[in-house]
């Protein structure tokens, strides 16, 4: 679900209002609307649904209803005789039925269909026959539109459940109704938007901003004065997208991907009820940004090239066959993040996240512990569950141009085959280049002796395919690639939820969230996720000019004792970190955040994908708690990163940073000693050097190092001992005074 947005609203320029609100009381806005629900209904006289008839004189109350539901939200007279909020699924639905005219609408909430009749302001469950009264909500307990039903439940002391989501939550129904009211005083004027708050910028090769329509020269020819652009032509193909004179390839690559996967659909979604070229020039695109789904509204003015005696062209991103929804997708994120400048450079597991919402593994051949048959069994399996894949190159300019690949290049990972060749079995990756300015030359290319007719066929590749797609052998992939991304995307069967919480500082308590799985054992992907760098400063975050936090999550089952670790993620200076697990609904689970922010008060957002509905509560925690996932958090790591003597055990969890917990089970008291050798991480204990002694029966967290930027490279000595006899104070060095930030996180508890 969505944070409430304080962007401001698109506005017209001079004349024209600036806000739905303010469009609503011109009265030719007025009568246009009520003109169109007159036609809508005149179009749906064969459909069965009940009708209302509008007329002149219903004009006023037609109005007043209109701006109700732009700002109010419904209630219903519940079984505890208390009015309770209705969540956005009945919103919606009651608006959409205000706004087509209509006088009853239905809806499903958790597994129950509902049937409201707005005359008689009554709610009827249609499975037990049930009815309710309705009400509009008062003014002063309205909640903002742009809050998901989750929150408002959990604003009345109510656990938010998941919702069944197709590429994440509805598009807010406020923002629909002021795309569609802009559209209409567009269309009044005679004019077409400007968005005030994305304006055009010339500059290098880009002469100016221009509209489809006057472009001279597109899909590699002239354009003729009447040509038929179209938002979307029949089903998007990967092929469409065309990377221009920017450097957004790993963008584009993931863009394209999504194109073909299920036919288009959730790139569909990122457009919602716009299909059709904008007569206005206007339109509205989703994205996932920090953590939440946000609209973001552009016009049709694209950056171009030439002018004068020369064709004037996209400058960027274009979409073959006279389309326009790469561009203005391109464009939307572009404007989210201030710039198109914003978006040279970057990775696809950033960019699936971005247009998906769903969290991404990453492959990198570089690891020491890479095994080529494991990639290639997780690159199997997750083609095989229609998951999104891409692949990047890396450095190494010479060696790849050689070969037809370019350098720091992002690619779209099509498919992957296991063919029976002369030869023997060979493992063949489908890739294409967005670019498409370059071909694969080496084995398996497109004129490769490799090949044989039953193959092309077999695999759909004729010898006069398009330079942009091409066939590699595994062996050549990890040669030439670095790194594949995979984006865990699931269907509708999936349900999601979306809660932001504020990221743990020095300040106690903070707040955690409890998950119950519903009556059957889920599978669950939970992510954390923080603004993106490139998105702060951009039109949703320009408030943000921190950097980003390390930041990571545990799962703990609160049923065992001591609660026991279920998943954790690596803590990571990342926008996105994320686990997977299985909740039993038998046990009861809790998730924490995990981050050590010294600076201002951060909030990230917290996904919760699941097989089946899983319930989610906000949950405050209290130290005891907080220290208990770290110490959990620290044990979880590899075994080889343990120390043992006598009973006294130092446990060290690695990842981009490092914690180091020490439990003491020993008769003795246990002395640590550790020394961290490293330029960009970030001491708990203010510095990179301890000296700790843990009493028996005692544990303690020593160390939290965190790094301030990714790749951050460190070394670690440490040395334990055991003594019988109690040390003279201080035990600690640096010593746990009250006015350090993160004393409290150090302090020794009771095993």
């Amino acid at each position: 679900m969505g944070q409430p947005s304080s962007r401001p609203k698109p506005r017209l320029g001079p004349g024209p209002p600036s806000s739905a609100e303010e469009l609503l009381v011109n009265p030719r806005v007025q009568e246009a609307i009520l003109q169109a629900i007159q036609a809508e209904q005149a179009a749906a006289n064969s459909l069965e649904r009940p009708k209302r008839r509008t007329s002149t004189s219903d004009a006023s109350k037609l109005r007043l209803e209109i701006d109700e539901i732009l700002g109010r939200s419904w209630q219903v007279y519940g079984a505890s005789n208390t009015w309770v909020d209705m969540g956005s699924e009945a919103r919606e639905a009651i608006q959409e039925a205000v706004l087509l005219g209509r006088t009853s609408c239905r809806y499903r909430w958790a597994g129950t269909e509902y049937e409201i009749a707005l005359d008689t302001r009554k709610q009827t469950n249609l499975q037990t026959g049930t009815q309710r009264d309705i009400r509009l909500a008062p003014a002063d307990a309205g909640q903002s539109l742009a809050r998901g039903s989750d929150q408002q439940e959990a604003s009345l002391g109510r656990r938010p459940s998941l919702r069944r989501t197709t590429s994440g939550q509805a598009p807010s129904s406020k923002t629909m109704a002021e795309l569609r009211s802009l559209e209409l005083c567009c269309k009044l004027d005679g004019r077409k938007f400007e968005d005030p708050d994305f304006p055009p910028v010339v500059g290098s090769r880009v002469t100016g901003w221009r509209r489809p329509q006057e472009l001279t020269h597109h899909d590699g020819r002239p354009l003729a004065a009447n040509e038929d652009w179209q938002l979307l032509r029949g089903r998007p193909r990967a092929e469409d997208v065309r990377q221009g004179e920017l450097g957004d390839c790993w963008f584009l690559s993931s863009l394209a991907a999504l194109a073909e996967y299920q036919d288009g659909r959730f790139l569909r979604a990122l457009l919602p009820e716009q299909s059709s070229l904008s007569p206005a020039g206007i339109y509205m695109v989703r994205l996932c940004l920090g953590g939440f789904w946000r609209e973001v509204i552009v016009d049709d003015r694209l950056p171009s090239l030439g002018g004068g005696q020369y064709h004037q062209q996209l400058a960027y991103c274009s979409t073959l066959r006279l389309q326009l929804w790469a561009s203005i997708i391109e464009k939307a994120f572009a404007k989210a993040c201030g710039s198109y400048e914003a978006l040279v450079g970057g990775q696809p597991s950033e960019a699936l996240a971005v247009l998906t919402g769903w969290p991404c593994m990453v492959i990198s051949f570089g690891r020491k512990d890479f095994d080529a048959d494991l990639m290639w069994a997780s690159l199997c399996s997750s083609y095989s569950a229609g998951f999104l894949l891409t692949c990047s190159t890396g450095r190494g300019e010479e060696l790849r141009s050689e070969v037809g690949l370019a350098p720091n290049h992002a690619y779209s990972l099509m498919a992957v085959h296991e063919v029976t060749t002369a030869d023997g079995q060979v493992r063949l990756l489908q890739i294409r280049n967005p670019h498409a300015r370059c071909a694969w030359k080496g084995a398996w290319s497109q004129r490769s002796g490799h090949w044989t007719p039953e193959l092309r066929s077999k695999l759909r590749y004729p010898a006069d395919d398009d330079a942009g797609m091409f066939f590699m052998a595994m062996p050549d992939f990890i040669i030439y690639f670095d790194q594949c991304t995979i984006c865990q995307i699931h269907g509708t069967e999936w349900c999601e939820a979306r809660v932001a919480v504020p990221l743990p500082s020095q300040e106690v308590p903070r707040s955690g969230l409890a998950l119950e799985a519903c009556g059957a054992t889920a599978q669950c992907l939970v992510s954390l996720a923080q603004p993106e760098e490139r998105a702060r400063g951009g039109y949703f975050y320009n408030h943000l000019f921190e950097q980003l936090a390390s930041m990571g999550l545990v799962i703990l089952n609160m049923k065992t004792h001591p609660p026991s670790l279920v998943a954790a993620s690596g803590l990571k200076n990342r926008g996105v970190v994320g686990t997977d697990c299985w909740l039993r609904p038998e046990d009861e689970y809790l998730l924490v955040p995990m981050c050590l922010n010294s600076g201002s008060s951060l909030s990230a957002a917290v996904a919760v994908m699941s097989s089946l509905p899983v319930v989610v509560e906000e949950r405050s925690l209290d130290r005891q708690a907080v220290m208990f996932a770290w110490a959990a958090y620290a044990k979880s790591g590899k075994p080889a990163d343990k120390s043992s003597l006598n009973g006294a055990d130092l446990y060290i969890r690695i990842s981009e940073g490092l914690v180091v917990l020490a439990e003491n089970r020993s008769r003795g008291y246990m002395h640590v000693e550790l020394t961290c050798e490293s330029s960009s991480l970030q001491f708990s204990r203010g510095l990179c050097a301890s000296v700790d002694c843990i009493a028996p029966g005692y544990a303690q967290l020593l160390q939290v190092a965190l790094p301030s930027e990714a790749g951050a490279s460190w070394s670690l000595s440490r040395r334990i001992s055991v003594q019988m006899s109690p040390p003279a104070p201080p035990w600690n060095q640096p010593e746990l005074t009250p006015n350090q930030p993160f004393a409290w996180l150090h302090q020794p508890f009771k095993l």
